[in-house]
Parts: structure tokens; sequence; C-alpha cells
């Protein structure tokens, strides 16, 4: 980017062509008049008709193309020709963004006229040999004219003119689509060959699984975080974020449902060292144990069980927790994710009363009991610890406590 000694009045930033792509949020360029050609700013409507006016002219002389699913218009590879923002429109066409142009191919296709008692196989070998191409495959056809079809592959990528420069001149040079055997197998084909067919190198194949996919297919296949970071280190340091959320996604159960009864909802309350969290835990040992200093839940793999250890209502915002223990599909934050809370089971241990959780200015018709009371009834229970109990089993420890306050 530079500043021009152009004529008063056309003063602007310049973007040159070549192997730099300048694109623009509003993607109005023009011309500069000292490259040789006239200016084509219009009298400026409005925005969006300045666009459309501009587009054709801008793509027959300027190389300029509007972007796919905007109002952009984009600088494409344009070689001795300088285009410059009409001032007009300066303040408007900001946040230039310089996007570098592709530099060239590995693999290429190539087809070149040959006469009789051309060496075919003597010309592969050659381009091999002198390290000008990693593999050469190919043989000759007949079709309107003798030629020879040949795949190769570089360990560079190189341009038309590279290739042209390079290996050969007289040959018509396009980039291979599909993969390396698909491209083999064209240029063997029986149907047209004349003789060969000729190898030479070693093709590097496409990759079945890139580490991505791997570490994609590990989760899938049920493995933890830590596997996948152990056995693919450097995606999991690149894409752990996206890894963390395509796991809780992909292992969510979807959307919970429950019978008439609604979710089922037991309370552990008491002093410090009752063993509220102890019964929990023992109880379901499976359960995912949600933190409620925070938002997230990370780690939530579709769990049926969700303990709450010592919960503390101020903890939680009070709307929160209703959409939690309600009857209805809920989702949750994970990070850089949502998924579904599939749970149908929570389990909540504090130090205080559920009725104490929340203040009466906070939840002032009393929704925090009240669900608590229709769903313990129903298929859960309200148990207060008065007294550890290390050496009761649970059976005993349930019984012994009150059943519902």
């Amino acid at each position: 980017v530079r500043r021009p000694r152009t004529p008063k009045g056309i003063v602007s930033e310049v973007y040159m062509g070549g192997d730099v792509c300048a694109a623009a949020p509003f993607g109005l360029f023009q011309e500069n008049p000292r490259c040789g050609t006239s200016s084509h700013a219009t009298r400026r409507p409005s925005l969006g008709a300045r666009i459309a006016s501009l587009a054709p002219t801008a793509h027959r002389l300027c190389g300029l193309r509007f972007a796919p699913g905007g109002c952009g218009l984009a600088l494409v590879k344009r070689f001795q020709r300088e285009f410059v923002v009409p001032r007009d429109l300066r303040r408007e066409v900001t946040g230039f963004t310089e996007i570098k142009m592709p530099s060239g191919f590995r693999n290429w296709c190539g087809t070149r006229q040959v006469q009789e008692g051309f060496d075919a196989e003597q010309f592969l070998r050659d381009m091999v040999e002198s390290k000008k191409a990693r593999y050469a495959v190919g043989q000759l056809e007949q079709g309107s004219h003798l030629h020879l079809q040949f795949y190769v592959q570089r360990d560079r990528q190189s341009t038309l003119n590279v290739m042209k420069r390079d290996i050969c001149a007289e040959t018509h040079w396009e980039q291979s689509r599909g993969t390396p055997e698909q491209n083999k197998e064209y240029c063997t084909k029986e149907s047209t060959r004349v003789a060969g067919p000729w190898e030479f190198g070693t093709a590097v194949k496409e990759r079945q699984r890139s580490d991505l996919d791997k570490a994609a297919q590990m989760i899938d296949e049920g493995k933890s975080l830590r596997d996948v970071a152990v056995e693919c280190k450097s995606t999991f340091i690149r894409y752990h974020k996206g890894l963390r959320a395509y796991e809780a996604i992909t292992r969510s159960k979807g959307p919970r449902s429950f019978g008439p009864l609604g979710p089922e909802v037991w309370v552990f309350w008491g002093e410090t060292g009752t063993g509220k969290s102890r019964r929990a835990f023992e109880q379901w040992p499976d359960a995912y144990r949600k933190t409620t200093s925070d938002k997230w839940w990370d780690g939530y793999r579709g769990q049926e069980t969700v303990i709450f250890d010592d919960f503390k209502g101020s903890s939680m915002r009070l709307h929160d927790f209703q959409m939690i223990i309600d009857r209805y599909p809920v989702q949750v934050e994970v990070k850089g994710a949502v998924v579904d809370l599939s749970a149908t089971r929570f389990v909540f241990t504090s130090n205080k009363h559920p009725r104490e959780w929340y203040s009466k200015e906070a939840d002032p018709d009393g929704t925090v009991m009240r669900r608590i009371t229709e769903f313990c009834e129903e298929h859960g229970r309200l148990i207060h610890f008065v007294w550890p109990l290390p050496e009761q089993s649970w059976v005993d420890a349930w019984e012994r406590a009150p059943s519902l306050e």
C-alpha cells in the first residue's frame, strides 16, 4: 500500500495487482487514470446503486467481482495496473484486508502432442531423476492426435508459468482434480492406450484421515479428551475448545423428557460433617457434579443425574434454578457450545433448608419450596442429616432421617 503521485483530487490508497488481492467491506474501486485508461467513477447516487452501476465496468476493466453473499467487490490478480478508491467514497471504504492469492499447485495433469518415435518413457524418467517432479505416471494415447497423457506431483507448489519453464513448454497443463489414485487411473486407461503406461517415483497419497478427523473419531468411539490429548498432541493444542464443544454436543442425549411425575429431586440438608455429600456420591457414583460458582457445564456428557454439591441459593440465579427444576426441555452452556440438559434426577446438598436458599424479596411466591415439595413428594426426598453416620448403610441412613418437612 502506498500513496501515488496522482492528479489533484485523486488522493487515495493504492493496491497493486500481482499476488495480493485487496478487498474492502463496500468494495468500491476505480482504475487509476494515470495508468492509461479513463476513470469510471460516476456521479454518486446511493451507495447500493453505485455498486450496481460499477459492477459490469469493474469486472471488465479492473477484474473486480461481487463477493459471494455480500455487496463487496474484490480486486483479483492483476499485473501492471494500479487501482484507487474514489475520493468521494473514501470515508465509506475502510478496513482494507490483504489476502494472499494461491501461489500454485503441487499436482498437475499434462497433455503433450508428440510424433511417432517420441520416447515418452525417457521423458517421464528424466522428469523424476532430475528432481523436477517427485512422481510421474502416463502413457501414449491415440485420440485425434498421438499424445502423451501424464500426471505429475511436485515437492512444492508451482504456477502454470513455472511448469512450462521447468518441465515442458509444449505441454498443455491443468491443475489435477480428484485423488492421486483417480488421476493415475485416468492417465493409464486401456481404451486409448498406444504404449505404456510408465510410472516413476513415489506418489504422496491423499491422507485418508487428518489429525482432526482422527481426534473426532476418538471422541465418537467414547475416548476421553485426555486420550485425545495424548494421541493427537498438536491437534488438541490447536483445537481444544472445538473438541470440547464437539464432545459435549455429540454425547448429549437430546432434550430431556419426563413422565407424568416430572423430574426426580433429592435434597440433603444439614450441618457440615453430617455425611450429605458422601451419601449422594455413594448412591449415584456416575453423576455429574455441577459447581454453582459459574454458569458453565463443561464436562457434562448427558449424565442422568446431576449433583449440586454444597448448594447456596445465592450462587445460582432463581430463574436458572426454576428452568432446571422443571418438566420442560432446557439447554445449558458449555464453553463454545450449547447442549441439551438430559438429566432427569437432581440432587442438592446444602447446609440450609431449601426455604432459606432465596430471600422472600427474590422469591415472594415461594416457587422454590413449591417445586421441591411437588417433585420430592412424587419420587424424590427431602432428607435432614443431623449427625454423621459413617458406619451405616445408605438404607439405614435413609430410614433414620425424617422424610419430608
